[in-house]
């Protein structure tokens, strides 16, 4: 948590906050920027909707992992098939989001370089709750077939993780972020996110993590030593001046009354 943040009230805003749509907003920076993604969690996941009886998807998918920095979750993952052209797709609702923030999306290395450099705040939504909060008008179900209502009930619930607002460096404080541990936190999350990708053990993450974050805080035990000492040299330098400058004074004020003294005389 960042200095001085103030629990109690952090406490009461998040027990006060209630909303109507699933949506929960976060400060992140982007880990991980695939286009097309292939990797293992991709892979799994089209098993996975291959075995529910769906239809696999044809490849080209965004994967995007993000690091959040101001609350504490895991890495959070949005997958993006691209190819969906419909209006209310996670796709137009993610470009969409990104245009309002001023995010550029063209070419894809510069959207990536971008997403992976800049903090930002992000919003866990849904494509109904997005598109709406918008003001854009979403398809009426009441007035659909069944099979085509079921269609398209399941995309306008499908959750997105779509981008709000760009931060900037110079604002950290306002978000109550301490810059070191934003560091730390990138730099454990672009750690983190190719071994994700790669499919590797949750347990041999867990212990790279374990390590990182050791090695992070007796860095910051160190440093907080360092700075106590310094202060106490500081505090021995201003009391040898300040005795010194005290004694100076006392001869300064002796010669001036043997000058007087000898003007007496």
């Amino acid at each position: 948590m960042g200095r001085g943040m103030d629990v109690d009230k952090l406490w009461e805003q998040c027990l006060e906050r209630t909303t109507e749509t699933i949506e929960l907003e976060f400060i992140g920076v982007a880990v991980y920027v695939n286009f097309p993604c292939e990797c293992e969690l991709c892979k799994k996941g089209e098993e996975a909707l291959v075995e529910r009886g769906g239809r696999g998807r044809r490849g080209l998918q965004l994967h995007i992992m993000i690091q959040p920095l101001n609350v504490p979750w895991e890495i959070q993952h949005t997958y993006i098939d691209m190819e969906r052209a419909w209006k209310f797709s996670r796709k137009n609702a993610f470009r969409h989001a990104c245009e309002q923030c001023g995010i550029p999306v063209r070419p894809f290395e510069e959207f990536k370089k971008f997403l992976m450099s800049n903090i930002v705040e992000w919003k866990k939504t849904t494509v109904k709750d997005y598109f709406e909060s918008v003001g854009e008008k979403v398809p009426d179900l009441d007035n659909m077939p069944e099979r085509q209502r079921q269609t398209v009930m399941n995309a306008l619930n499908a959750q997105v993780i779509v981008p709000v607002k760009v931060i900037p460096m110079d604002a950290l404080e306002l978000y109550e972020l301490d810059r070191d541990e934003v560091k730390f936190k990138v730099k454990l999350g672009r750690k983190i996110a190719p071994l994700l990708a790669e499919g590797r053990s949750k347990e041999e993450i867990q212990r790279i993590v374990a390590k990182l974050t050791e090695e992070y805080m007796e860095e910051k035990e160190k440093e907080e030593e360092e700075e106590t000492e310094e202060t106490e040299e500081e505090e021995v330098k201003k009391t040898k001046k300040t005795k010194k400058t005290r004694k100076a004074k006392e001869i300064e004020e002796e010669e001036e009354e043997e000058e007087e003294e000898e003007e007496f005389l």
